[in-house]
């Protein structure tokens, strides 16, 4: 296990927990879920009980946040306390999926003020784009499940950037998402929390 706590509290100033780890295709969901128990053990919830929630979404004991991603070779998990943030959501996906976001995906993916963004970019840098887009948006849809009872459609979600690494996130009728990207190596991670000053919600 590596632990990027660290690095996430240096970029979103929040004592978040992040964990990340290597896996394989058949290990990915065991092992993002042994990251979430470390963290939320951390956090003091020891042999508490969690299950599953909403979307399949881990449910963590009362009083914690917790949520989890894995693609191939990397797994990932993030935690903290309900009164830190209101929810939390990750996201990890291998840097060279970019390649496969051409503009013809951009449409089902990208909120159209984006479109317009990406294509004032130079080609280089569409891909990277894109990619860093999808990515907050799934985070945040993790993070909104506490609300929603689907994750929102990409393109009605629109991603602002507000400097190199973070990030907010906003979609009609729901609560505004912060958050940053992380680089691990072949990896890139989204991580998305909705900060407590801009909503309220039962503290379980």
């Amino acid at each position: 296990m590596l632990d990027f706590s660290a690095r996430l509290q240096a970029r979103c100033g929040l004592p978040l927990l992040l964990a990340v780890g290597p896996c394989t295709v058949a290990s990915q969901s065991v092992t993002a879920r042994a990251l979430a128990t470390t963290l939320l053990t951390r956090l003091g919830a020891r042999d508490a009980p969690w299950h599953d929630g909403r979307h399949g979404l881990p449910e963590p004991p009362p009083g914690l946040r917790v949520a989890l991603a894995h693609t191939r070779g990397l797994a990932a998990a993030v935690a903290a306390l309900h009164h830190d943030v209101r929810a939390v959501g990750v996201d990890v996906e291998l840097r060279d999926r970019a390649r496969e976001l051409t503009p013809a995906t951009w449409r089902h993916l990208l909120h159209p003020h984006e479109c317009v963004s990406v294509r004032a970019l130079p080609h280089v840098r569409r891909p990277a784009f894109a990619l860093r887009r999808l990515l907050a948006k799934e985070a945040a849809g993790k993070a909104w499940a506490t609300w929603s009872t689907l994750p929102p459609p990409p393109p009605t979600v629109q991603v602002t950037a507000c400097g190199p690494w973070v990030f907010v996130g906003h979609c009609p009728g729901l609560p505004e998402v912060r958050g940053v990207w992380l680089q691990h190596g072949a990896w890139l991670l989204a991580v998305a929390w909705v900060p407590v000053s801009v909503y309220s919600s039962p503290s379980t």
